[in-house]
């Protein structure tokens, strides 16, 4: 467990009096003298994880329900400030300027990335719960306006091929992705990139539950960056990482209510983004429109705001 804990994993609470004092013969037997105090915790961001893990499984297990009855909607919404404070926490670790193709760990633009879409699934939270906001089109901007500073992280700190750890590219761009891995390594990192897809699908166009939506989309994010410090400290290996990674993600394709007009849509973006390379900015927003116009048409979804006056055909 010491690897757990580095320089930077305690907090001085409280410290008091002088050094011990010795005295000078060889059996070195203590003078009476004040002594340190100090009192010591796990540094909070430990707490922060602690706490955000909690919340983490109120919402994505059979027991949301229940929780919201018994502790109240307020309370967790409170609550749910844990995940911003854990996300703001990373700034007091040393960041290394390099990264590796072979080890899974964090670099600034993984920071910076974990920040920005923690920041996203809160501020759609904030949306759903203070808010009440159950439109699609309103709640658009609570969501993209955050793929903007993802971007900007980018383009400032990551490499200048465009590589990250799920869309990876080396030697200058010569050789593209993951395809000198097996094939279980590169379906891997394809499922991801789709994770993500979904992950931002399910935040625009859930209205029935967005701020649970929003909850399941920030787990793997943050729980990502914590198996990247396993990785890091030796617990793990980056391929165990993977597959942990992978288990995390699973809750969102169960948890979201897919109807077949929600299949049509994600397979229709699955298909744009990943083989024709559309902009993902003009895909969301045709996603937003479309969605909107159909809540009031075609009942694809069960929205109450922004629904189309219905015409009476004679």
């Amino acid at each position: 467990m010491s690897r757990l804990f580095t320089h930077h994993d305690r907090l001085i609470l409280y410290k008091a009096g002088g050094p011990v004092a010795h005295s000078a013969n060889d059996e070195d037997e203590e003078i009476e003298a004040p002594r340190n105090f100090m009192i010591y915790i796990p540094h909070i961001h430990k707490l922060f994880g602690l706490f955000a893990l909690i919340n983490i499984a109120c919402y994505i297990t059979p027991l949301h329900d229940t929780v919201m009855d018994v502790v109240g909607v307020e309370r967790m919404r409170v609550l749910s400030v844990v995940h911003v404070l854990l996300a703001l926490t990373s700034f007091e670790f040393r960041i290394g300027r390099s990264r590796s193709n072979q080890l899974y760990t964090i670099y600034r633009e993984m920071q910076l990335h974990t920040v920005v879409f923690t920041f996203r699934s809160w501020a759609c939270m904030i949306c759903a719960q203070y808010f009440e906001c159950e439109s699609v089109l309103a709640r658009a901007p609570f969501v993209l306006c955050w793929h903007i500073l993802a971007d900007l992280a980018t383009k400032y700190f990551g490499t200048p091929t465009g590589g990250t750890t799920i869309r990876r590219t080396t030697d200058g761009g010569k050789t593209t992705g993951y395809k000198d891995e097996p094939w279980y390594t590169r379906f891997a990192v394809w499922f991801f990139s789709f994770s993500q897809l979904v992950g931002t699908f399910m935040m625009l166009t859930d209205s029935t539950d967005s701020a649970r939506m929003a909850m399941c989309v920030m787990g793997p994010v943050q729980i990502s960056a914590f198996l990247a410090t396993l990785v890091r400290k030796g617990y793990f290996h980056s391929r165990t990482s993977f597959v942990c990674y992978l288990s995390v993600l699973t809750p969102i394709f169960f948890i979201h209510q897919w109807r077949p007009m929600d299949v049509a849509f994600l397979i229709a973006i699955t298909v744009f983004r990943f083989n024709f390379r559309v902009s993902k900015y003009v895909m969301w927003i045709g996603v937003i429109l479309a969605f909107t116009y159909l809540s009031g048409e075609l009942g694809a979804v069960s929205y109450t705001h922004l629904t189309l006056p219905t015409k009476r055909i004679v």
